[in-house]
């Protein structure tokens, strides 16, 4: 993922997929869904919230720590 300090707080669909690495087809079924912030500007273009992606992505992401911080050893 790129660094999000590079990306303005409203983000287009294809600044948001440059972002997050989420194709622009699964950016819109997620606006769609409600699981992302999104504005909708007078012209009806989406612009995406960068703090709701990386909060979606962080949310969703299968490498999340142990709560106890130990590492897991294999039997």
């Amino acid at each position: 993922m790129a660094n999000p300090n590079d990306y303005p707080m409203l983000l287009s669909r294809s600044l948001a997929e440059r972002l997050t690495g989420i194709d622009v087809r699964e950016l819109d079924k997620l606006r769609k869904m409600g699981s992302v912030r999104c504005y909708t500007t007078s012209g009806g273009q989406h612009r995406f919230h960068k703090t709701s992606l990386l909060q979606y992505i962080e949310s969703n992401s299968p490498l999340k720590p142990n709560d106890d911080n130990k590492s897991v050893q294999p039997a």
